[in-house]
């Protein structure tokens, strides 16, 4: 069996549409760490039309990164699993998604406090929700 560096690139995964080099996967893992404990100010407070939009706006940003960076990490370790630098890498990623499901535990049962008729008059009072009305209403499902 052929070590991966001796097969021919065509038949390697082009990964260079989520990160052109592990330094760019390594700012946006950064970010991830430095600032996935901003989901704590949301606690208590998804029960308005204001902080509900601030929470779907900050956590569609961090979860398009999010996703790239846990896309990312399993495929280089997918790769070559005998690679110690992308089993430390998506081992880094795995325990950074365990704290951020730990802090953002708090979502799916404040969110579930709320009714349709709440939905409307959140999106009444802020129309830039209706993006998000499906989400809401499919958390109420």
């Amino acid at each position: 069996m052929k070590k991966r560096d001796m097969i021919d690139d065509k038949f390697k995964w082009d990964l260079s549409s989520l990160y052109k080099s592990d330094d760019e996967f390594e700012v946006d893992f950064k970010f991830l760490e430095d600032n996935y404990l901003e989901y704590k100010k949301f606690e208590g407070k998804l029960n308005n039309s204001s902080d509900i939009y601030d929470f779907f706006i900050f956590d569609e940003k961090f979860s398009t990164i999010f996703e790239k960076v846990i896309s990312y990490s399993s495929l280089k370790f997918d790769e070559d699993v005998t690679n110690f630098k992308y089993q430390e890498m998506s081992g880094r990623v795995d325990n950074l998604y365990a704290k951020i499901g730990e802090v953002t535990s708090f979502i799916v049962p404040e969110m579930m406090k709320l009714n349709n008729d709440d939905i409307d008059r959140f999106i009444d009072e802020n129309e830039k929700l209706e993006l998000y009305r499906f989400e809401l209403e499919e958390l109420l499902r």
